[in-house]
Protein backbone atom coordinates (compact mmCIF):
# COMPACT_ATOMS: atom_id res chain seq x y z
CA UNK A 1 0.00 0.00 0.00
CA UNK A 2 1.25 3.31 -0.73
CA UNK A 3 2.79 5.88 2.56
CA UNK A 4 -0.29 7.48 4.63
CA UNK A 5 0.52 10.29 7.00
CA UNK A 6 -2.22 8.48 9.34
CA UNK A 7 -1.09 11.28 12.45
CA UNK A 8 -1.27 15.05 11.81
CA UNK A 9 -0.12 17.40 14.79
CA UNK A 10 -2.24 19.44 15.90
CA UNK A 11 -3.76 22.30 14.24
CA UNK A 12 -6.29 24.74 14.30
CA UNK A 13 -8.99 24.23 11.84
CA UNK A 14 -10.30 26.05 9.03
CA UNK A 15 -13.57 24.86 8.94
CA UNK A 16 -15.23 28.85 9.51
CA UNK A 17 -12.55 30.49 8.20
CA UNK A 18 -14.03 33.48 5.85
CA UNK A 19 -11.37 36.28 5.10
CA UNK A 20 -12.53 40.22 5.23
CA UNK A 21 -15.05 41.20 3.22
CA UNK A 22 -12.30 44.42 1.88
CA UNK A 23 -12.23 44.29 -1.71
CA UNK A 24 -13.89 40.87 -2.18
CA UNK A 25 -15.25 39.72 -5.29
CA UNK A 26 -18.82 37.82 -4.47
CA UNK A 27 -19.89 36.94 -7.91
CA UNK A 28 -18.24 33.34 -8.21
CA UNK A 29 -19.23 33.75 -11.66
CA UNK A 30 -16.34 36.28 -12.56
CA UNK A 31 -13.46 33.70 -12.45
CA UNK A 32 -12.01 32.05 -15.57
CA UNK A 33 -13.12 28.60 -15.87
CA UNK A 34 -9.88 26.59 -17.45
CA UNK A 35 -9.06 22.82 -17.71
CA UNK A 36 -6.03 23.44 -16.00
CA UNK A 37 -5.03 19.91 -15.07
CA UNK A 38 -4.13 19.65 -18.60
CA UNK A 39 -1.93 22.10 -18.83
CA UNK A 40 1.44 21.08 -19.25
CA UNK A 41 4.38 22.43 -19.11
CA UNK A 42 6.00 22.50 -22.51
CA UNK A 43 3.46 24.59 -23.56
CA UNK A 44 2.12 26.15 -20.34
CA UNK A 45 4.41 28.99 -19.60
CA UNK A 46 4.50 29.95 -23.67
CA UNK A 47 0.94 30.15 -23.48
CA UNK A 48 1.47 32.61 -20.30
CA UNK A 49 3.73 35.07 -21.96
CA UNK A 50 1.76 34.84 -25.32
CA UNK A 51 -1.35 35.98 -23.73
CA UNK A 52 -3.00 32.88 -24.05
CA UNK A 53 -3.57 32.01 -20.78
CA UNK A 54 -4.19 34.80 -17.86
CA UNK A 55 -1.89 34.93 -14.88
CA UNK A 56 -4.12 34.64 -11.83
CA UNK A 57 -6.47 32.37 -10.30
CA UNK A 58 -8.60 29.61 -12.64
CA UNK A 59 -11.62 27.54 -12.00
CA UNK A 60 -12.73 24.56 -12.92
CA UNK A 61 -16.25 25.81 -12.93
CA UNK A 62 -18.03 28.37 -11.56
CA UNK A 63 -16.91 28.82 -7.81
CA UNK A 64 -19.73 27.13 -4.90
CA UNK A 65 -19.77 29.72 -2.67
CA UNK A 66 -20.64 27.07 0.72
CA UNK A 67 -17.82 24.68 -0.20
CA UNK A 68 -13.99 25.27 0.57
CA UNK A 69 -12.01 25.87 -1.95
CA UNK A 70 -8.35 24.58 -3.00
CA UNK A 71 -6.43 26.82 -4.80
CA UNK A 72 -2.78 24.97 -5.96
CA UNK A 73 0.15 26.82 -6.56
CA UNK A 74 3.05 24.55 -8.78
CA UNK A 75 6.95 25.21 -8.28
CA UNK A 76 9.68 25.64 -10.38
CA UNK A 77 9.17 24.17 -13.81
CA UNK A 78 6.41 23.12 -12.83
CA UNK A 79 2.46 23.35 -14.20
CA UNK A 80 -0.71 22.96 -12.89
CA UNK A 81 -1.53 19.57 -14.22
CA UNK A 82 1.62 18.14 -11.67
CA UNK A 83 -1.80 18.91 -9.21
CA UNK A 84 -4.26 16.56 -11.54
CA UNK A 85 -3.38 13.40 -9.28
CA UNK A 86 -4.23 15.43 -5.96
CA UNK A 87 -7.45 17.10 -7.70
CA UNK A 88 -8.83 13.72 -8.41
CA UNK A 89 -8.57 12.42 -4.89
CA UNK A 90 -11.05 15.27 -3.54
CA UNK A 91 -14.71 15.10 -3.07
CA UNK A 92 -17.04 16.91 -5.68
CA UNK A 93 -18.29 19.54 -2.92
CA UNK A 94 -14.53 20.81 -2.73
CA UNK A 95 -13.70 23.77 -5.46
CA UNK A 96 -10.50 22.88 -7.04
CA UNK A 97 -8.61 26.20 -8.17
CA UNK A 98 -4.93 27.15 -9.88
CA UNK A 99 -2.99 29.79 -9.51
CA UNK A 100 -1.14 29.99 -13.04
CA UNK A 101 2.53 32.10 -12.81
CA UNK A 102 5.24 32.53 -14.79
CA UNK A 103 8.33 30.98 -12.34
CA UNK A 104 11.14 32.55 -14.31
CA UNK A 105 9.49 36.07 -13.47
CA UNK A 106 10.37 37.72 -10.63
CA UNK A 107 8.91 36.52 -7.37
CA UNK A 108 7.59 39.80 -5.98
CA UNK A 109 5.22 40.13 -9.08
CA UNK A 110 3.68 37.14 -8.84
CA UNK A 111 3.37 37.18 -4.98
CA UNK A 112 1.42 40.56 -5.38
CA UNK A 113 -0.75 39.00 -7.85
CA UNK A 114 -1.41 36.02 -5.70
CA UNK A 115 -2.56 38.32 -3.02
CA UNK A 116 -5.13 40.51 -5.20
CA UNK A 117 -6.34 37.27 -6.29
CA UNK A 118 -6.95 35.68 -2.61
CA UNK A 119 -8.77 38.92 -1.14
CA UNK A 120 -11.05 38.55 -4.28
CA UNK A 121 -12.22 34.74 -3.16
CA UNK A 122 -15.28 34.38 -2.24
CA UNK A 123 -15.05 31.32 -0.21
CA UNK A 124 -12.66 29.73 2.40
CA UNK A 125 -9.31 29.04 0.73
CA UNK A 126 -6.65 26.55 1.16
CA UNK A 127 -3.88 26.94 -0.31
CA UNK A 128 -1.23 23.94 -1.49
CA UNK A 129 1.81 25.40 -2.75
CA UNK A 130 4.55 23.06 -4.17
CA UNK A 131 8.71 23.79 -3.67
CA UNK A 132 9.31 27.12 -5.10
CA UNK A 133 5.79 28.13 -5.45
CA UNK A 134 5.77 28.27 -1.36
CA UNK A 135 7.40 31.50 -1.58
CA UNK A 136 4.63 33.30 -3.11
CA UNK A 137 2.03 33.08 -0.10
CA UNK A 138 4.85 33.13 2.55
CA UNK A 139 5.53 36.52 1.14
CA UNK A 140 1.77 37.35 0.89
CA UNK A 141 1.62 36.31 5.39
CA UNK A 142 5.10 38.01 5.85
CA UNK A 143 3.55 41.40 4.39
CA UNK A 144 0.41 41.73 6.05
CA UNK A 145 0.26 43.60 8.89
CA UNK A 146 -3.68 44.30 8.84
CA UNK A 147 -4.12 40.53 8.36
CA UNK A 148 -6.44 41.05 5.53
CA UNK A 149 -5.00 37.22 4.52
CA UNK A 150 -4.99 36.33 8.29
CA UNK A 151 -7.49 33.76 7.51
CA UNK A 152 -6.03 31.77 4.81
CA UNK A 153 -4.90 28.15 5.28
CA UNK A 154 -1.84 26.72 3.43
CA UNK A 155 -0.17 23.58 3.09
CA UNK A 156 3.69 23.74 1.60
CA UNK A 157 4.91 20.99 0.71
CA UNK A 158 8.97 20.52 0.34
CA UNK A 159 9.37 24.33 0.12
CA UNK A 160 12.64 26.43 -0.81
CA UNK A 161 13.81 27.45 3.20
CA UNK A 162 15.28 30.78 2.83
CA UNK A 163 15.55 30.45 -1.30
CA UNK A 164 17.42 28.25 -2.87
CA UNK A 165 21.24 26.92 -2.30
CA UNK A 166 21.69 26.71 -6.16
CA UNK A 167 21.27 30.77 -6.08
CA UNK A 168 23.82 31.65 -3.68
CA UNK A 169 26.05 34.77 -3.73
CA UNK A 170 28.69 32.92 -5.87
CA UNK A 171 31.55 32.88 -2.87
CA UNK A 172 34.15 32.22 -4.93
CA UNK A 173 33.24 35.60 -7.13
CA UNK A 174 32.82 37.67 -4.06
CA UNK A 175 35.88 39.90 -3.85
CA UNK A 176 35.30 40.43 -7.59
CA UNK A 177 31.78 41.57 -6.72
CA UNK A 178 30.42 39.37 -10.18
CA UNK A 179 27.81 37.96 -8.34
CA UNK A 180 24.70 40.55 -9.28
CA UNK A 181 26.15 40.78 -12.62
CA UNK A 182 26.36 37.14 -13.54
CA UNK A 183 22.84 36.91 -11.97
CA UNK A 184 21.59 39.52 -13.98
CA UNK A 185 23.33 38.10 -17.44
CA UNK A 186 22.94 34.15 -17.47
CA UNK A 187 19.67 33.72 -15.21
CA UNK A 188 16.25 34.27 -15.20
CA UNK A 189 14.85 37.15 -13.24
CA UNK A 190 13.38 35.00 -10.73
CA UNK A 191 17.00 33.75 -9.29
CA UNK A 192 17.56 37.62 -8.11
CA UNK A 193 14.57 36.83 -5.83
CA UNK A 194 15.99 33.03 -4.77
CA UNK A 195 19.37 34.34 -3.72
CA UNK A 196 19.15 34.07 0.27
CA UNK A 197 20.68 37.64 0.46
CA UNK A 198 17.71 39.16 -1.99
CA UNK A 199 15.19 41.39 -0.77
CA UNK A 200 12.77 39.64 -1.51
CA UNK A 201 14.15 36.16 1.12
CA UNK A 202 15.07 38.65 3.64
CA UNK A 203 11.41 39.95 3.62
CA UNK A 204 10.07 36.41 4.26
CA UNK A 205 12.63 34.95 6.57
CA UNK A 206 15.22 37.98 7.80
CA UNK A 207 14.43 40.26 11.07
CA UNK A 208 12.74 42.80 8.78
CA UNK A 209 10.02 40.52 7.92
CA UNK A 210 7.22 39.61 9.91
CA UNK A 211 5.85 35.77 11.09
CA UNK A 212 3.02 34.73 8.29
CA UNK A 213 -0.03 36.23 9.23
CA UNK A 214 -1.90 32.61 8.85
CA UNK A 215 1.15 30.55 10.28
CA UNK A 216 -1.58 28.92 13.29
CA UNK A 217 -3.56 27.57 10.13
CA UNK A 218 -0.46 26.49 8.48
CA UNK A 219 1.14 22.76 7.82
CA UNK A 220 4.97 22.47 6.36
CA UNK A 221 5.03 18.50 4.85
CA UNK A 222 8.97 17.51 4.41
CA UNK A 223 8.82 14.30 2.47
CA UNK A 224 12.79 14.84 1.26
CA UNK A 225 15.19 13.12 2.86
CA UNK A 226 17.85 15.14 5.70
CA UNK A 227 20.21 16.85 3.74
CA UNK A 228 18.75 16.15 0.12
CA UNK A 229 16.22 19.81 0.62
CA UNK A 230 16.94 21.69 -2.39
CA UNK A 231 16.59 25.05 0.05
CA UNK A 232 19.28 27.20 1.97
CA UNK A 233 21.15 24.02 4.37
CA UNK A 234 20.53 24.10 7.72
CA UNK A 235 24.05 25.46 8.35
CA UNK A 236 23.68 28.53 6.51
CA UNK A 237 20.33 29.27 7.42
CA UNK A 238 21.68 31.13 10.34
CA UNK A 239 24.50 33.54 8.70
CA UNK A 240 21.69 34.87 5.90
CA UNK A 241 19.02 35.19 8.43
CA UNK A 242 20.15 35.30 12.08
CA UNK A 243 18.12 32.36 13.33
CA UNK A 244 18.05 28.55 12.66
CA UNK A 245 16.06 26.97 10.68
CA UNK A 246 14.10 25.35 13.20
CA UNK A 247 13.50 28.87 14.55
CA UNK A 248 12.75 29.71 10.45
CA UNK A 249 10.17 27.00 10.05
CA UNK A 250 8.20 28.16 13.27
CA UNK A 251 7.63 31.70 11.39
CA UNK A 252 5.89 29.37 8.58
CA UNK A 253 3.50 26.74 10.40
CA UNK A 254 3.81 23.31 12.23
CA UNK A 255 6.06 21.24 10.52
CA UNK A 256 5.47 17.24 9.57
CA UNK A 257 8.09 15.08 8.04
CA UNK A 258 7.54 12.08 6.30
CA UNK A 259 10.88 11.22 4.38
CA UNK A 260 10.67 9.12 1.01
CA UNK A 261 13.50 7.96 -1.01
CA UNK A 262 11.24 10.14 -4.11
CA UNK A 263 10.97 12.92 -2.16
CA UNK A 264 10.64 16.20 -3.59
CA UNK A 265 7.28 15.41 -5.79
CA UNK A 266 6.50 12.43 -4.08
CA UNK A 267 2.90 14.37 -2.33
CA UNK A 268 2.21 15.18 -5.97
CA UNK A 269 1.46 11.86 -7.46
CA UNK A 270 1.04 10.34 -3.70
CA UNK A 271 -2.56 12.05 -2.42
CA UNK A 272 -2.52 9.53 0.26
CA UNK A 273 -0.09 12.38 2.12
CA UNK A 274 -1.34 15.27 1.81
CA UNK A 275 -5.03 14.68 2.29
CA UNK A 276 -4.92 13.66 5.83
CA UNK A 277 -3.45 17.08 6.82
CA UNK A 278 -5.85 19.11 4.30
CA UNK A 279 -8.55 17.08 6.15
CA UNK A 280 -7.27 18.63 9.54
CA UNK A 281 -7.12 21.99 8.61
CA UNK A 282 -10.97 21.71 7.28
CA UNK A 283 -12.43 19.42 9.93
CA UNK A 284 -14.15 17.62 6.88
CA UNK A 285 -13.71 14.45 5.05
CA UNK A 286 -12.20 15.52 1.88
CA UNK A 287 -10.97 12.06 0.15
CA UNK A 288 -13.24 10.72 -2.62
CA UNK A 289 -14.64 7.28 -2.47
CA UNK A 290 -11.88 5.15 -3.63
CA UNK A 291 -14.36 3.38 -6.14
CA UNK A 292 -14.84 6.19 -7.40
CA UNK A 293 -11.15 7.49 -8.00
CA UNK A 294 -9.81 7.24 -11.54
CA UNK A 295 -6.55 6.64 -11.87
CA UNK A 296 -5.19 10.06 -13.71
CA UNK A 297 -1.84 11.21 -13.48
CA UNK A 298 -0.05 14.33 -14.64
CA UNK A 299 0.83 14.11 -18.01
CA UNK A 300 4.04 15.51 -16.74
CA UNK A 301 4.35 12.82 -14.00
CA UNK A 302 7.83 10.61 -14.17
CA UNK A 303 7.88 7.68 -15.94
CA UNK A 304 8.64 5.35 -12.82
CA UNK A 305 6.02 4.30 -10.29
CA UNK A 306 6.06 5.87 -6.54
CA UNK A 307 7.87 4.24 -3.80
CA UNK A 308 6.04 1.98 -1.91
CA UNK A 309 5.56 1.59 1.81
Amino acid sequence: MRPRISSVPAIPTASCLEAPDIGRTRDPHLWPVQSWRTLRRDTYRAALRSGALRAGICVEEPLHRDRPTVVFIHGAVGAPSHFAALAAALRDDVNRAAFLWDDTARLGQSAELLRTELLRMPACVTVVAHSMGMLLPAYVGATDPLGLVGRLAAVYVNPLVGGSRYAGDFRALRWLRLGPVLQRMFFPPNVLDLAPESEFQQTICGHAGAPSSFARQTVILFTERHGKEPGVPPTRVPRYFGRTRGELLERFGTVVDFPLSNGHNAPLFQPDLLIPILEKLLDRPLAAPRARREPIRSPDAPQHAPTER
